[in-house]
């Protein structure tokens, strides 16, 4: 599936979207926090790129196996090399790791199902609504305060994930609603 202008443009609007809603400061900024950050945005364009021709091959439950495995690996070396592990304390500590692991496999199954209908560009561009939902559900159940960026970025993030559908990428077969 080629990538377009459109969907560049997309992915950038949605970047810079999600950067306004997590209010991410520019003054801010730490340099070995901008290189961790692209480091990770490269090792998950790989593994969307990846995970999305594995996932035709071996199925969403087959690859997504593989990716815990590995990362198990990856983190069970950090642990041993860091010389020690936090297990929770509590029962309550124990359920929150249980049910956020379960949460997230669940996520990570449910993303590369949707790579078997989409193309990954489109996948990714639907995953930037992730931190979205995150700051909506922090608004709706904690009670945080929105501020203007906030909103902003939030619908800046919502006409991008829509610009390839509202500019006719669809009738060329490269939209967000594009089925196999």
């Amino acid at each position: 599936v080629p990538v377009t202008p459109v969907k560049i443009a997309s992915l950038i609007g949605a970047f810079l979207g999600v950067a306004l809603t997590t209010g991410a400061a520019p003054a801010a900024l730490d340099p070995t926090g901008i290189a961790l950050a692209l480091a990770a945005a490269l090792g998950t364009a790989a593994f969307i790129v990846l995970g999305g021709r594995l996932t035709r091959q071996v199925g969403s439950i087959g690859f997504s196996l593989l990716a815990f495995v590995a990362a198990a690996g990856v983190f069970g070396v950090w642990l041993m090399a860091a010389g020690r592990i936090d297990l929770p304390e509590t029962s309550l500590g124990w359920v929150g790791l249980l049910g956020g692991s379960a949460v997230f496999v669940a996520a990570i199954l449910c993303f590369f199902t949707a790579l078997k209908i989409l193309d990954p560009v489109s996948a990714t561009l639907l995953a930037n609504l992730e931190p979205l939902l995150a700051v909506v559900i922090a608004y709706l159940l904690l009670g945080e305060v929105l501020g203007t960026a906030q909103i902003l970025g939030g619908a800046i993030v919502l006409v991008s994930i829509a610009l390839p559908t509202l500019t006719g990428q669809r009738d060329r077969g490269n939209s967000l609603t594009k089925s196999k």
